[in-house]
């Protein structure tokens, strides 16, 4: 920070400039698990005895077959020379038509049996197979319905990943995400109290005197009740007096006018002191503890107050929407101009102001 206004904010809210937004992530949905499919059920076993019954339909009677089978008995018998024989083989023969034709109904009630047990068995083989190939066409319809809605569901979600992750590269994403982050941890600071106004201190710089300039009526002004003059916190035996102090809610700023020498009237009162150099430890650990006590810290030179006392408002009005995002602040500054800015100055260049009494050329 070589030049006034130089600004200096919390550790958490600084880190934040430099801070990117989190990368969009990609997380698809999982392929549906293969669908099981129920175990095909085995066609009935065959038997083959009903196989075999059943391939002879039962019949009244069949007079072929026993005109056959009596011829055959008389040639044998009289081939055998045996009369009686073929007397016995009719009997036999004819007791046997009677015995297939009384039983006739019982084979025909026993065929259709055998015959519907057998049907009923295809049958319900037949509708079991029917309602597998069902069962097993919706499970597989169901499915390919859901591998294509998984499909689209992670084809939309990809091609909005490549969308956030364009935008997130983007650099109006990453300033609008900075600056929610930075309200965000604005409302959770935590600054250091001030306490009622420091008893016996009196020390105060030329600029910081109504009389001598326009910036501590202004200040009052722009933020009517946010300014507190002479107000200090403490911390252990430190004792702090910021020049003003703007306080709002979470938001504490030690506002700074820097001189680079005292006094004012050097050579004519008292010995020279040199303030405000650059790379002076007494004001840089100053500065630590404001912002470590989550105070924001600007300052001013005494030359930008007591010039451009307006131009140092708008700056801090500027901050404070930095800070909160509220932009409204700087609608009272439209019609005034930026501040110039104002290089820091050495202990080298400090002390070449003094002796040009440089204080009193822009007072």
């Amino acid at each position: 920070m070589t030049q006034y206004p130089y600004i200096l904010y919390p550790r958490k809210v600084e880190a934040i400039a430099r801070a990117f937004p989190p990368q969009p992530s990609l997380v698809l949905v999982a392929a549906p698990a293969q669908p099981i499919i129920p175990a095909k059920p085995e066609p009935p076993a065959e038997n083959v005895l009903v196989n075999i019954l059943l391939r002879f339909r039962p019949t009244p009677f069949n007079p072929p077959i026993w005109g056959v089978a009596t011829a055959l008995a008389a040639v044998l018998s009289f081939s055998a020379g045996n009369t009686s024989l073929f007397v016995s083989l009719l009997v036999l023969i004819t007791l046997s038509v009677w015995a297939y034709r009384s039983t006739y109904r019982t084979r025909v009630a026993l065929y259709g049996e055998l015959s519907s047990f057998k049907k009923d068995k295809d049958e319900r083989y037949r509708r079991q197979l029917n309602q597998w190939n069902i069962n097993k066409e919706e499970i597989e319809k169901k499915y390919r319905l859901e591998v294509k809605r998984v499909n689209a569901e992670n084809e939309r979600m990809q091609e909005k990943y490549e969308r956030d992750k364009q935008t997130a590269q983007k650099p109006e994403y990453i300033e609008q995400w900075r600056q929610e982050q930075r309200r965000s941890i604005t409302a959770s600071l935590n600054p250091l109290p001030l306490r009622e106004e420091a008893v016996g201190f009196k020390h105060k710089g030329y600029a910081e005197y109504e009389d001598n300039c326009a910036f501590p009526s202004l200040i009052t002004t722009y933020f009517p009740d946010k300014i507190k003059v002479l107000h200090y916190w403490k911390r252990g035996k430190k004792k702090r007096v910021p020049d003003f102090a703007y306080t709002d809610g979470t938001l504490f700023i030690d506002i700074e006018l820097d001189e680079p020498y005292t006094p004012r009237q050097y050579p004519d009162f008292g010995s020279l002191k040199l303030t405000h150099c650059i790379g002076d430890s007494e004001y840089d650990d100053r500065d630590e503890e404001f912002i470590n006590s989550d105070w924001v810290v600007i300052h001013f030179s005494e030359r930008q107050a007591l010039q451009q006392p307006k131009a140092c408002c708008k700056e801090i009005a500027r901050m404070i929407a930095y800070c909160t995002g509220d932009e409204s602040i700087l609608s009272a500054f439209s019609g005034v101009p930026d501040l110039t800015p104002e290089r820091r100055w050495t202990l080298h260049e400090a002390e070449a102001m003094a002796h040009r009494r440089e204080r009193l050329r822009y007072s």
